[in-house]
């Protein structure tokens, strides 16, 4: 799709960009990165298609490694005055440039739930400016009303945006198949999978076209793309090039 996007350009220069079939969808940036060396000692021995589970384990309502989830949520969300700074803790993201809508996939209906709480007792996540969406079928989450149906988190995703506040929804497989949230702006993978299509369809969920109406300085109604880039960060680097290698 973004090749027969930017081969329109090409072959129409003098043509409006926005009466383009291919308009509006943004280019979609994939980074690998290392989980955290505490991360790594535990799930070395595990087989690739169980890592995520087995760090993200759960027993007795709490993670069983826990200090190497606050310190892997810290290297991406830390704060400057805490001793790990988080690489998505910038001027850039706090200002709402990048990421400001962050699906975050995880391995277990469970996790998302527990994550949901240690994030903010672990005063990891501000909720004062950044919403945390538990995106489950549960109706025991304080969030249930926002995560019925596609078009009821898109509401408030909108709400959100025009607050000036950022999300980050906490999803296993909802919303991640034939949904359109054109809102979300970017995703870290931390769930295990090996089937190629599935995480093809997860991954491509953040390329939700987000085209709106403006118009301008002659009153005119056009068309303007709110959605350029996307960004997708696995934390299995092994596993994203054997799916983007499958995938080809």
């Amino acid at each position: 799709m973004i090749q027969a996007r930017d081969n329109w350009v090409k072959e129409n220069p003098k043509e409006d960009e926005s009466t383009s079939p291919y308009y509006g969808i943004p280019n979609i940036y994939k980074f690998g990165m290392n989980l955290t060396t505490e991360c790594q000692n535990i799930i070395k021995e595990y087989d690739m298609s169980e890592k995520m589970s087995k760090l993200f384990e759960i027993k007795g309502g709490k993670f069983v490694h826990e200090h190497a989830i606050k310190g892997l949520m810290m290297s991406i969300y830390g704060k400057a005055s805490d001793s790990s700074i988080g690489f998505l803790n910038t001027k850039k993201i706090e200002d709402g440039e990048i990421f400001k809508h962050t699906i975050m996939v995880l391995p277990h209906i469970e996790t998302c739930k527990l994550l949901n709480k240690f994030l903010i007792e672990e005063n990891i996540i501000d909720p004062d400016k950044r919403e945390i969406i538990v995106a489950v079928n549960d109706n025991s989450t304080n969030y249930s009303e926002h995560v019925k149906n596609s078009d009821a988190l898109n509401a408030h995703l909108k709400e959100l945006e025009e607050e000036g506040k950022h999300s980050i929804i906490l999803t296993v497989n909802r919303f991640l198949t034939g949904t359109t949230i054109p809102l979300a702006d970017s995703m870290l993978y931390m769930k295990d999978t090996h089937s190629v299509q599935s995480y093809d369809q997860e991954v491509f969920r953040i390329c939700s076209r987000n085209i709106a109406k403006a118009k301008d300085m002659q009153g005119n109604v056009i068309s303007v793309n709110r959605k350029s880039n996307v960004y997708l960060i696995d934390f299995n680097i092994a596993r994203m090039f054997q799916m983007t290698m499958e995938s080809a």
